[in-house]
């Protein structure tokens, strides 16, 4: 295998239906042009399978060995509290080209009364500039909706990256909202707030009205707390039941990538040998760099330095010991998959790349890697509250997925 050099960039498939990864989410087959040739379609209402905490689950058979995991949570450390603080300012929604008038359109054929909607013909509360309107929904108004009419409203939002906050929600991963958003130093009243303004998102429950319920809380301590508890991510924990079962050699081949990693064998037949090892987390048979970055939260020495680092930079540069700093725009992840790496198919291999494109546009939307059968190591928006994880491809795919459809390709290095 070639190294395809160092990645200093960034931006921002499928197998046939037997597929493990994908599952019963696969639906058809389609044929990308150019570079995601061989792709499949994701479903629009791809279901996220998640796991209860503290419940371990068992990895289908497969030549990755016998392995099982389990679900926690990760909040950014207190150190990244001030810096992933909302700002205390009113809720902004974009229109980019369109009118006030037009921006009520769109809102009326959410199904939101005119007379709930009059608060945008006023002039304080709707702004054009730069061809783009800017309104400001009033409080009153945005407790007011629904569930289902502030779905149809987000929905509509993140026709436009302008609403990052709809675009890329925060999602509420397991439980109910109001478990998700209890924590220590958070109010009754801000977990209540919280909960009643989320939505659903395919088969998801989300939150975008932070503004609102960051005005809403009084105290800066109970503001950090909050944000902290806002940022936590569902992670997987994988590791490998050692013993009977399984077929040492053929374990060995697939975590050692076809044994030219010659560290993971040492491992392993060091822990095979002893016949005393019972479990083994799979960080120690990841490469170094992901094996550094899994479960952590980039450092506010990153964003300094202008190193925050994105999906793409995470799966280019998986493998490599001396990965490049910064991160380019979408042309030269893609110039780096022309260039380094082939189009592939079943079956998969340890650190194939995954892309996940939007089946119409084949617009790039995220890329991962593939560990062990439905298992992705994944960087999910590329800043500061978003860590390096495991995850399940389904609870993934969720995330993007939304009333298009998603098609998946995959990668290997040449």
């Amino acid at each position: 295998m070639h190294g395809h050099g160092r990645y200093s960039g960034g931006a921002t498939c499928l197998n046939p239906p037997s597929s493990s990864l994908i599952g019963p989410i696969l639906i058809a087959w389609t044929i990308a042009s150019g570079l995601l040739g061989h792709s499949q379609l994701v479903a629009a209402d791809a279901t996220p399978t998640v796991a209860k905490p503290r419940q371990l689950h068992k990895v289908g058979p497969g030549p990755w060995g016998n392995l099982e995991y389990y679900v926690t949570s990760l909040k950014p450390p207190e150190s990244l509290g001030d810096r992933l603080l909302w700002p205390q300012k009113p809720t902004e929604w974009y229109f980019p080209g369109l009118l006030p008038p037009q921006c009520k359109e769109k809102l009326l054929a959410t199904g939101i009364p005119a007379a709930d909607l009059t608060w945008v013909d006023r002039f304080e509360e709707s702004q054009l500039a730069g061809g783009r309107t800017t309104l400001f929904p009033p409080d009153h108004f945005l407790t007011k909706l629904s569930k289902e009419q502030r779905g149809k409203v987000a929905a509509l939002l993140r026709t436009w990256r302008d609403n990052r906050v709809y675009w890329d929600p925060f999602i509420v991963v397991d439980g109910t909202p109001e478990d998700w958003f209890a924590g220590e130093g958070i109010s009754t009243a801000t977990t209540k707030l919280a909960a009643s303004l989320c939505y659903a998102r395919g088969t998801m429950t989300v939150f975008s009205d932070v503004p609102l319920v960051i005005a809403s809380i009084a105290k800066p301590e109970e503001r950090r707390a909050f944000t902290r508890v806002l940022n936590k991510q569902a992670a997987i924990v994988l590791r490998m039941r050692m013993g009977k079962g399984s077929d040492p050699a053929t374990v060995m081949n697939y975590w050692s990538s076809e044994h030219r990693r010659a560290d993971v064998l040492s491992i392993l037949e060091g822990v095979t040998d002893s016949g005393e090892v019972e479990l083994l987390d799979i960080s120690h048979l990841l490469p170094p760099l992901a094996r550094k970055l899994l479960y952590t939260f980039p450092g506010p020495s990153a964003r300094a330095a202008g190193e925050l680092r994105d999906c793409h930079w995470t799966s280019l540069n998986f493998f490599e010991e001396n990965p490049g700093k910064e991160n380019v725009d979408l042309a030269g992840f893609v110039l780096a998959l022309k260039e380094g790496y082939a189009s592939v198919k079943q079956p998969l291999q340890f650190g194939d790349i995954l892309v996940l494109s939007h089946a119409e546009t084949n617009e790039v939307l995220h890329s991962a890697v593939v560990i062990a059968e439905n298992i992705v190591f994944t960087e999910n928006g590329g800043h500061e509250g978003r860590p390096w994880v495991l995850m399940k491809f389904s609870d993934m795919a969720a995330i993007y997925v939304t009333e298009g459809k998603l098609a998946a390709s995959f990668f290997r290095r040449k």
